[in-house]
């Protein structure tokens, strides 16, 4: 039994379960409708238009197998005297490729490439995280089955909202 508890507090980890054994409500397809289409609106405060479409996989043509989903758990390792709530966490990650260009060129056109994360075994909250060719990069939360605010980051710029809107 002692045994047992200082194996608990060293490793707060150690009760958690496979990501297998968690009941997923979503599957692939869910998460690909979820995130893949074209995305429309507009450049921070100013009337520039932005298109970005997005689909499941890499832009070099990769097989569906080597772009499934993959799901695991996700778990704290910092050393604590007690064990947190949340240890573990399921999540489902998804390559996602895409291209992004705003009318007046302050987004030049490229390519991109990034992950959909799931951290739940439904699908209502997780983001994408998406890098452009030039190092750039494009993030956004997902809660409740849509995305949130849209952040550009371009390099070496400062972080620019874009309110942009599934088609």
């Amino acid at each position: 039994m002692i045994v047992g508890f200082v194996a608990f507090v060293i490793n707060p980890t150690a009760g958690c379960s496979s990501a297998s054994d968690y009941d997923y409500s979503y599957s692939e397809a869910d998460m690909r409708s979820a995130i893949a289409g074209t995305y429309v609106g507009t450049y921070g405060t100013n009337s520039e238009s932005v298109t970005m479409t997005l689909d499941e996989g890499t832009s070099n043509g990769s097989s569906s197998a080597q772009s499934a989903s993959q799901r695991q758990l996700q778990c704290g390792r910092t050393f604590s005297f007690l064990k947190p709530a949340s240890a573990c966490m399921p999540s489902t990650t998804m390559s996602v490729s895409g291209q992004i260009s705003s009318s007046n060129g302050t987004i030049a056109k490229s390519s991109m490439t990034g992950s959909f994360v799931i951290e739940s075994t439904d699908l209502t909250f997780g983001g994408v995280n998406l890098t452009l060719v030039d190092g750039s990069t494009l993030v956004a939360s997902f809660q409740s089955g849509r995305f949130g605010a849209w952040q550009y980051n371009p390099k070496g710029g400062p972080e620019v909202d874009l309110n942009l809107v599934r088609q």
